[in-house]
């Protein structure tokens, strides 16, 4: 999207909450947003313009199990 990236989270994190992190290739963290149970996808808004797509990574940080 204009303002930052769409990403589809996988299903097995479908029962859990926690945060995306979008790392660049050095590691550094560009974006963080949190996520509740049962989200399909999260947008994430990129701090800085010169960050090049093909180099963004993705982790996910799972914190709470939902039942």
């Amino acid at each position: 999207t204009e303002a930052g990236l769409r990403v589809r989270m996988p299903g097995i994190y479908a029962g859990l909450s926690g945060k995306v992190q979008a790392l660049d290739v050095s590691g550094r963290i560009i974006c963080e947003v949190p996520f509740q149970a049962h989200t399909t996808e999260v947008e994430l808004a990129l701090a800085s313009q010169s960050v090049t797509l093909s180099a963004i990574h993705f982790r996910v940080i799972a914190s709470k199990v939902v039942r």
